[in-house]
């Protein structure tokens, strides 16, 4: 198992130093960043001269596989560049007024789920085909539009893409009644996970504390998936270094119990 540490623990615009001791502080060479700034197409050679590897950068949407996305992209080279689909086009005004019904809603999604998925297609076929390393962030709440089924869809348009899980997202969707849990999306796409959100949803639910508070089975989800594929603890800037050397202890004790 390989781990790493998302760019999410660290305070609000800190640069290649920061991440640098941070790492160290809780003995990990990995980083995943979020939506790095413009800046971070200088931050490869200090950030490797120190022995860290960015493993990911994920986009803020899709619009950033051109321009300074696509720059910052090319300058850290990273082996995933993940990518959100976005929400469900939104329903248009009832000409009746007022709310629209659980049917209305459902009736809608089923016709514009299709036809936003090619469209999607489309638009990361292009970068797939020029080399770049794909992988789709799948929705986390009813109303995002790459659910279990669409989700289906599109990887098997795009055979080169790959999917990034956030089980914990999952877990709270499952809950919600609108997708099935975390283990069923391990069972359907182990074969193109390329990723892992390491998480805990929390006693508040929001998401990003310690993997054991809220969490969902991390051992029957790394049994379901390639040994290779790296776990990132994606948590809050609330915990210490202390408390995220302690959540990768975790991880690797439920690991090696289902072993």
């Amino acid at each position: 198992m390989s781990f790493a540490l998302t760019s999410r623990w660290f305070a609000a615009g800190a640069g290649p130093q920061a991440l640098i001791a941070g790492l160290k502080a809780v003995g990990l060479p990995t980083l995943v960043l979020h939506e790095p700034p413009p800046q971070a197409v200088r931050w490869r050679e200090p950030l490797r001269a120190e022995g860290v590897r960015v493993l990911a950068v994920r986009l803020a949407d899709v619009e950033g596989l051109v321009g300074t996305g696509a720059e910052v992209v090319g300058a850290l080279k990273p082996a995933r560049v993940l990518v959100p689909a976005g929400a469900l086009a939104p329903m248009p005004p009832s000409l009746l007024g007022g709310a629209p019904s659980d049917e209305e809603r459902l009736a809608h999604r089923q016709r514009v789920r299709e036809r936003q998925v090619e469209v999607l297609a489309r638009t990361l076929h292009g970068p797939l085909a020029a080399g770049w390393p794909l992988a789709a962030l799948h929705g986390t709440a009813a109303g995002e539009l790459l659910l279990l089924e669409e989700t289906g869809w599109l990887l098997d348009a795009l055979p080169r893409l790959g999917l990034w899980l956030d089980p914990a997202r999952l877990l709270a969707l499952e809950r919600s009644g609108g997708s099935p849990g975390p283990a069923a999306w391990a069972d359907r796409f182990a074969g193109r996970v390329v990723g892992v959100s390491v998480h805990g949803l929390g006693s508040d639910g929001q998401g990003h504390a310690h993997p054991e508070d809220d969490g969902p089975a991390w051992g029957r989800l790394a049994a379901s998936l390639p040994r290779w594929v790296p776990w990132a603890l994606d948590l809050s800037g609330r915990l210490t270094a202390a408390d995220v050397r302690e959540a990768l202890r975790y991880m690797t004790a439920a690991f090696a119990a289902d072993t």
